[in-house]
């Protein structure tokens, strides 16, 4: 595959290789995922005729089996592997697989979503949701046939499914803490004491989620949002 690069006004032509489906960008690297092999393949933003050397060898990072799509979040690059059913999570500080996540059959498609990544699983008609706080499959959705496309808007996850001509809309918005009120005066707070606290959040809140509360900045604990049961 050749990349055509514009550089302040100046055009060169970039030979990478075979089956280049997708790339990515962090800091002053270009990341391109080469399907056979399945590699990704690192240079220079400033240089990507050149790859990133190390020892005079070129750094590639091993991949599942046909990777497809790169996104990037932080320091770390998510890769959908649609041979092997997996999701490559790569550390780009260190240039390694940190971790591989079983997803469903033949993901061919990625949508991130703040901190949620949505894995389109073509041939199973699910979608894999990983939250990428913990980098684990969290929920799966089901979908129409074949999803093959998505994208948000206003607190809602639009998929396009090409076998079944059908829209799937899911809502993903999350409850967001607008306010929150203790019965005891702040500051006055004792080990032992017991407290009452009320919270509001701008939507319905679902089972599972969870907030973080500290008292008297240092004592912080874990409550189920629903049932306010301490959970750390």
């Amino acid at each position: 595959m050749t990349i055509l690069w514009v550089s302040n006004g100046t055009m060169s032509s970039i030979n990478i290789g075979h089956g280049h489906n997708s790339g990515a960008v962090i800091g002053k690297y270009l990341y391109t995922v080469n399907t056979y092999p399945s590699q990704l393949h690192i240079a220079e933003v400033s240089a990507p005729q050149k790859p990133l050397l190390k020892d005079g060898i070129p750094v590639v990072i091993p991949l599942g089996k046909d990777p497809v799509q790169a996104i990037t979040l932080g320091s770390k690059i998510y890769v959908n592997n649609s041979g092997d059913n997996t999701v490559s999570i790569i550390d780009s500080i260190k240039n390694t697989v940190i971790k591989t996540l079983p997803v469903g059959t033949k993901p061919l498609y990625m949508y991130l979503s703040g901190r949620t990544l949505f894995v389109l699983n073509n041939q199973q008609n699910t979608i894999s949701v990983i939250d990428t706080s913990t980098d684990t499959v969290v929920k799966t959705l089901t979908t129409g046939m074949s999803p093959s496309f998505a994208i948000a808007d206003k607190g809602n996850l639009y998929i396009l499914n090409t076998q079944s001509n059908s829209v799937n809309v899911f809502d993903i918005d999350v409850p967001t803490l607008t306010e929150i009120n203790s019965d005891v005066p702040t500051n006055t707070y004792k080990e032992g004491d017991e407290i009452i606290l009320t919270a509001t959040f701008h939507k319905n809140i679902v089972t599972g989620s969870q907030m973080r509360v500290v008292l008297n900045n240092k004592a912080e604990i874990l409550l189920d949002t629903v049932s306010g049961q301490k959970l750390s």
